[in-house]
């Protein structure tokens, strides 16, 4: 199977990425700094969970908001 040589490129930065972040978690937990390492990879997770979060807190905000007003401007007609 022939790769090309941006591929094997990709892949070789793609295992030293993993190998690195898992080394970065060992010495951590080793060196006493877990927590705060503990609490940058659980913001790193929730972003890739949902790395829209804020936005669509914003955007519900809004939503309710805008809501409101329209509720509001209802309940004035019907007076």
């Amino acid at each position: 199977m022939e790769l090309s040589t941006f591929k094997e490129l990709f892949l070789i930065l793609f295992i030293v990425m993993v190998v690195a972040t898992n080394l970065w978690l060992f010495t951590s937990i080793k060196k006493s700094k877990s927590q705060s390492s503990f609490n940058i990879l659980k913001k790193s997770a929730d972003v890739l969970r949902d790395p829209f979060k804020k936005g669509n807190k914003d955007l519900e905000e809004l939503s309710l908001l805008v809501k409101n007003i329209k509720n509001e401007n209802n309940n004035e007609e019907n007076l």
